[in-house]
């Protein structure tokens, strides 16, 4: 009888390999059974400490299936810098055609919508920035990305209140 918790060695690991194809399976649950098979978690001699995965290779990944309005309506969040806090990423994709108007250019159902905030400061003289940088891409419309910028202050009175500032000049101390 053994006694005590069996942890795995990398001699022990025997990797497969497991071809999906994922073409009408709904999107999270398939992404779900994915990542156990890539951490290992179907076997008998998983080991949280050490790489038990199988390789995994997903095939017709273009025809997987979202529920819900995720398709027209839904925003994918991430923080780029891991463990660096104030900076967010959002990407929206699938928009009505037309639903977005930028100098009087309507931009197609294929553009793509990523914003960047990212929080900057503080500065020297305790002034604290926020930066909204949003990127357009239309393969349609646009022949290369189109680029805003737009920073705002946090007010000095401490209210948590944002006030704009014009988006051609940079903050104090800050150089291009």
């Amino acid at each position: 009888m053994l006694r005590g918790t069996y942890s795995a060695k990398p001699a022990d690991v025997k990797r497969q390999w497991h071809v999906i194809d994922i073409s009408g399976k709904v999107l999270g649950r398939a992404a779900s059974q994915i990542a156990t098979l890539l951490k290992g978690k179907h076997k008998p001699i998983y080991t949280p400490s050490l790489d038990t995965g199988d390789h995994v290779v997903v095939i017709n990944a273009a025809k997987v299936r979202v529920t819900g309005n995720k398709e027209t309506e839904k925003k994918y969040y991430r923080h780029p810098r891991a463990g660096m806090p104030g900076a967010l990423k959002v990407v929206t994709t699938s928009m009505k055609d037309g639903y977005l108007r930028k100098n009087g250019v309507p931009y197609s159902e294929n553009a793509v919508v990523t914003e960047f905030i990212d929080r900057l400061g503080p500065e020297p003289d305790g002034a604290i920035y926020l930066l909204v940088r949003t990127t357009i891409d239309d393969p349609k419309y646009l022949q290369q990305p189109f680029v805003t910028s737009t920073h705002f202050r946090l007010e000095a009175d401490g209210a948590a209140k944002w006030k704009p500032t014009s988006c051609k000049t940079d903050p104090p101390g800050r150089t291009k």
